[in-house]
């Protein structure tokens, strides 16, 4: 339990610490002698602060994209999707994907340029690997939100029904039993259906 409780702690603090915008990183490096040391990044003592504009578009102009030891991978992004087009973003392992989406989704700062972006209520990330809450079927339909905030909401489960029908998964209801029945979903459910 204390190793739970440490870890909620660290990112409580760490989360804290981004929206104060204040952000470091602990690595360990080997020095040329092979002596291991430990190095603390801190992105925020940088001269060149990035800026956050608020946009229709999401658009990188000249935002440096780092790997998570600090290292420049990217010296100056530069694109814009506007809404309605479709970018895949493909690279080899280690080549930033990850950190750009981090920064894209102000996970990790803006250490320059400027990244325009809608507000956070106009733009959805879909992780890699979904996040499955425990629960129902309905839970995990309208995660993060509680049964009582999706009918405050004006939402019922007809409006779920339809979602579903959307994405050609409305069997779900009936072949789990239900949108009140509790399973494991991270194993009920196949890659796809997540």
């Amino acid at each position: 339990m204390a190793g739970y409780t440490t870890l909620l702690n660290e990112m409580d603090e760490v989360l804290g610490d981004l929206s104060n915008g204040k952000f470091s990183r602990t690595q360990v490096t080997n020095s040329k002698d092979a002596d291991t040391k430990i190095e603390v990044l801190k992105l925020n003592d940088m001269t060149n602060k990035g800026v956050i504009k608020i946009s229709e578009n999401l658009r990188f102009e000249d935002v440096p994209i780092l790997s998570p030891n600090g290292d420049i991978l990217v010296e100056k992004m530069n694109f814009e999707i506007k809404p309605g087009m479709n970018l895949m973003i493909t690279g080899p392992n280690g080549c930033g994907k990850s950190s750009l989406f981090r920064i894209m989704g102000q996970l990790w700062p803006v250490t320059g340029g400027t990244l325009h972006k809608p507000a956070l209520d106009k733009i959805f990330y879909i992780p890699q690997r979904p996040y499955l809450p425990n629960g129902t079927l309905r839970d995990q339909l309208i995660y993060p939100h509680s049964p009582e905030e999706m009918k405050a909401n004006g939402h019922s489960e007809q409006d779920l029904v339809e979602i579903l029908t959307h994405v050609r998964l409305e069997y779900l209801v009936d072949r789990e039993g239900g949108f009140d029945k509790e399973n494991d979903w991270n194993d009920v459910l196949s890659g796809g259906e997540k």
